[in-house]
């Protein structure tokens, strides 16, 4: 929702997309007007490891090249580690047996101290005008569990496609 609503408010500076699937078509395959930043749950892997929002938000020929579109994976988290829920369940045990197909295995803490940072860095850089932002490029080099996404098959996929 925040992507598409970013889409049509011409003052929306940067959007960010917190794990959220594309049900619709108008951003398959074409570009989003503002920076954004997609973070993604680490247990999500589709056929041939592909992910759900991969040919979204950039054209399929160009995926991975926009230096304003981020698309990051958080390891070792679930769905539900990017909503409140993830603060709730606070014993590791009970988020492995009760919740396993939907939280990772860390701390609701420790996860939500990473989104929110990540999301905070990202913002601060294209939103705040302000020298002292810190670029999330700088906040995600120090974080393993932010992995950025390839998309070189994709591109490749895509560019093999649109040759005769």
């Amino acid at each position: 929702a925040a992507v598409h609503a970013c889409q049509a408010e011409p003052r929306c500076r940067a959007a960010v997309n917190l794990d959220g699937r594309e049900h619709t078509l108008h951003l398959f395959d074409s570009p989003v007007r503002a920076p954004l930043l997609v973070l993604s749950k680490g247990s999500e892997a589709l056929a041939a490891g592909l992910r759900y929002n991969d040919f979204h938000y950039e054209r399929a020929a160009e995926a991975g090249r926009r230096a304003d579109v981020l698309r990051y994976i958080v390891a070792d988290s679930g769905h539900w580690d990017f909503t409140d829920l993830t603060n709730l369940v606070r014993w590791p045990a009970s988020r492995l047996l009760i919740f396993p197909a939907v939280l990772g295995p860390r701390s609701g803490e420790d996860t939500a101290r990473l989104l929110n940072g990540a999301v905070l860095a990202f913002l601060d850089e294209h939103v705040r005008d302000s020298a002292e932002a810190t670029t999330f490029s700088a906040f995600a080099g120090g974080q393993p569990r932010l992995q950025a996404q390839d998309l070189r098959r994709i591109r490749a996929w895509a560019e093999a496609a649109e040759s005769p």
